[in-house]
């Protein structure tokens, strides 16, 4: 019968700590949802106007790199092919931070997929954008460099 006590005792003493931990992981998950939800943005606008405005001074600093270093690049390595790539890949991360920040804002704010795709497709033309600026910086360092 004591046996019978102290098993008792330990397993609700063990469900008891199992329920704790439980707990502690299911606040620690809350935790990690409001902490996403409390993003910096306010609206779609300032998302876009942020990432706008990223995306086009990226895309003059690149071309002022590719620029740069277009002739050490296209001698040891016979082509720019390389390092257009490098620097338009650079570009295309920050869009695609831009275009998660305004998911995560769709997401936390329970708008509706239409807004999103609206902001999304203003700032996939502001890539392009920046990326014809590389696109022309590229093509004079290689008229250059030939």
């Amino acid at each position: 019968m004591t046996l019978l006590v102290a098993l008792m005792m330990v397993l609700s003493l063990a469900g008891c700590h199992a329920e704790e931990k439980m707990d502690e992981a299911v606040n620690g998950a809350m935790d990690k949802v409001q902490s996403a939800a409390d993003t910096e943005y306010s609206s779609y606008e300032d998302v876009y106007g942020d990432y706008s405005a990223q995306l086009a001074k990226k895309g003059k600093t690149l071309a002022k790199e590719l620029k740069k270093e277009a002739p050490a690049r296209y001698e040891a390595e016979g082509t720019l092919g390389k390092l257009y790539a490098e620097k338009s890949t650079e570009l295309m991360k920050l869009y695609q931070k831009g275009a998660n920040a305004l998911s995560e804002y769709m997401l936390f704010s329970g708008d509706d997929q239409e807004s999103y795709n609206e902001w999304n497709t203003m700032l996939r033309a502001d890539f392009e954008d920046a990326k014809d600026v590389l696109m022309d910086a590229y093509m004079e360092a290689l008229s250059e460099v030939q």
